[in-house]
């Protein structure tokens, strides 16, 4: 309470600031790391998080040049030369009041402590293992896209004529603010996609107010898409109907050539079995929950189309004379047409093709009787040298890695990738049994989340073992090294925690959650344990060091707690476009604040004690001997 002269101002901001300079050094150092594998993350996901990794990077860096030479500056020229103790905000006095009784509960029956670590992370494990498994979020792109795929025999002026419907059906909609359509394929041919297919984009009105009520309510966007399909499916019961996003559809056909949620490919050489795999495939697939709608991957699909089928007969081409390629020639003729003359008006030229009627070259009597020149002279009819016939045949192929595959798209409803790839892996190797030279590929998302999955089973563990060595380094004994990094598996149990009470599936983004929280978790730990190393250094006693070490320093590791938690929390409610993202993130941050700020204030200080009376005091006498 008293007034302090200038030189007693500066060495006290000196000596604050050399007391935390190590642990903040350090904790900073460590919080930057565990971003740094996030920036080799390839695919979406590298897309998605490198941005922010780089951008937290950047300010980790630069509020550690602020800390350690700006705040002390401000401090010692703003910070009044005269204190009044024991003034805290309501808030820390409040805090202070509940959690010193705690600590002596906690320091007087030091046994509580490993029920209290081992019990919640038991459970987190158990709902760790519940949790559904997704590779991102599904982000609402706030529009539809509504693909329709038709029967590939039907020519482009009924698919037009079809579309035209569709486009009538669905901009009746109060809710839709415009409709347009792509169809077939473009001139650069980097989408090959056949006239009886149709992307239907569907822009809706961004304002929801504008929306009709309809028995009372506002439909979401999948009420509003299942009412499309019902009125869709009434008026064409051909034509199959499914729904993606536009910027979704582009991703999964850009990285699966499938739009699915989950693409199943079959391989194999015969492409009659190969659609005959993937028709029982389906059968099967189709009772297990979650599947909103299955069909034959209209990308990829193996189509039968009607196929004129012309056999030669090469024994009578010999006994008449004739060559191959005077069959050829003719057919060709008759078929396709040839160029015979040419018609010119003024300036211009039009070429004069011969060829068969439109009507006659769709009747096979007809064109069984098409004349073939003889050498010697007269014809024969094209049927006395060959057989031909009309039927349905595989006109379309798909490959992958130069294999044949048949494709099956899966759209999922209320369902997590993960759960229904093991369930339908479950269900295929149990009912559907390929022959040698047949087997079975899972792709779309699922594909997309095994990798980035793999790659993060990679990044996860050498963060944490950097971690570890730097803590050591910092520390220079083992128990202390492992007593702060046991604020990061209970911090992991909070991150579980909020995830499951909050119902969203474990992710790509939750899992970058996870690695940001293990270096903030940390952080608090390093405040407290340095803190009780410096007073064991000045002579304290373990008791006192614990008890006075954990009240000192509870305001600043409830500041980190309740500052990084207010940080995070506009993300975790954030209902805006992007917040699907997000909200893994931020809840696993949150969650896991909480845990370890407990960790840190109760489990750490009981440890502590315990771990110094039973070895530091061991390896203070070594020292004084």
């Amino acid at each position: 309470g008293k007034l302090i002269g200038r030189e007693e101002k500066f060495r006290i901001v000196m000596e604050a600031s050399h007391e935390v300079v190590k642990p903040l050094v350090f904790g900073l150092f460590i919080i930057m790391l565990v971003y740094v594998p996030i920036l080799y993350l390839e695919g979406i996901e590298g897309k998605l998080f490198k941005p922010m990794a780089a951008t937290v990077l950047l300010a980790l860096g630069a509020s550690l040049l602020v800390a350690l030479f700006l705040m002390p500056a401000l401090a010692y020229l703003f910070v009044p030369a005269k204190l009044e103790h024991g003034k805290e905000p309501w808030l820390f006095r409040l805090i202070h009041r509940t959690y010193e009784p705690v600590l002596k509960y906690s320091l007087n029956k030091r046994w509580i402590v490993g029920p209290v670590m081992i019990a919640p992370a038991l459970i987190a494990v158990v709902l760790f293992l519940r949790l559904g498994s997704d590779f991102v979020p599904q982000l609402d792109e706030a529009d539809l896209v509504i693909n329709l795929a038709r029967n590939s025999q039907q020519d482009i002026d009924t698919s037009v004529t079809w579309q035209k419907r569709a486009e009538d059906i669905i901009g009746s909609f109060e809710e839709v603010e415009q409709v347009f359509s792509r169809m077939g394929t473009p001139e650069s041919a980097l989408d090959p996609m056949g006239p009886h297919l149709a992307d239907t984009f569907v822009i809706l009105k961004k304002d929801h107010s504008k929306w009709p009520v309809v028995e009372g309510k506002r439909r979401t966007k999948e009420e509003l898409f299942e009412a499309m399909k019902a009125l869709l499916e009434k008026d064409n019961k051909d034509q199959e109907v499914t729904s993606t996003q536009p910027i979704e559809m582009r991703f999964n056909e850009i990285l699966e050539g499938s739009r699915a949620d989950v693409s199943l490919r079959v391989f194999g050489s015969d492409l009659d079995k190969l659609m005959e795999y993937s028709e029982k495939a389906k059968e099967v697939l189709a009772g297990i929950k979650g599947v909103s709608s299955m069909e034959s991957d209209p990308l990829t699909a193996l189509t039968k189309s009607p196929v004129l089928d012309v056999m030669l007969n090469y024994e009578k081409m010999a006994r008449y004379g004739i060559s191959l390629k005077d069959v050829n020639g003719i057919l060709e003729t008759a078929m396709s047409g040839k160029e015979v003359g040419s018609f010119y008006e003024e300036d211009r030229r039009f070429p004069v093709i011969l060829h068969l009627d439109e009507s006659l070259r769709n009747d096979i009597k007809e064109i069984a009787k098409v004349p073939v020149a003889l050498q010697e002279g007269g014809t024969i009819p094209l049927s006395s040298v060959t057989e031909i016939k009309q039927h349905n045949q595989v006109t379309t192929v798909a490959r992958s890695a130069a294999r044949r595959y048949s494709a099956v798209a899966i759209y999922l409803k209320d369902r997590d990738i993960g759960s229904f790839v093991k369930e339908a892996k479950e269900r295929i190797d149990e009912k559907l049994k390929l022959p040698p030279g047949y087997e079975l590929s899972w792709g779309g998302q699922f594909k997309n989340m095994e990798k980035a999955k793999r790659r993060l089973m990679l990044i996860i563990p050498a963060t944490l073992i950097v971690i570890f060595i730097l803590l050591l380094r910092s520390f220079g004994t083992l128990r202390h090294a492992t007593l702060v990094f046991s604020a990061i598996p209970f911090a992991m149990v909070g991150g579980v925690f909020s995830l499951y009470l909050r119902g969203i599936n474990f992710s790509v983004s939750a899992a970058i959650g996870f690695i940001a929280l293990a270096g903030i978790a940390t952080l608090n730990s390093m405040v407290m344990v340095s803190f009780f190393n410096q007073l064991r250094a000045e002579g304290t006693s373990v008791a006192i060091t614990v008890f006075k070490g954990a009240l000192t320093r509870l305001r600043p590791v409830s500041m980190t707690a309740l500052v990084a938690s207010l940080g995070f929390l506009p993300m975790a409610l954030n209902t805006g476009t992007g917040a699907e993202v997000q909200r893994p993130l931020a809840t696993v941050v949150i969650g896991g604040l909480v845990t370890s700020t407990l960790l840190t204030l109760v489990v750490v200080p009981v440890l502590y004690s315990w771990i110094e009376q039973k070895y530091g005091l061991r390896s203070d006498e070594q020292g004084s001997k």
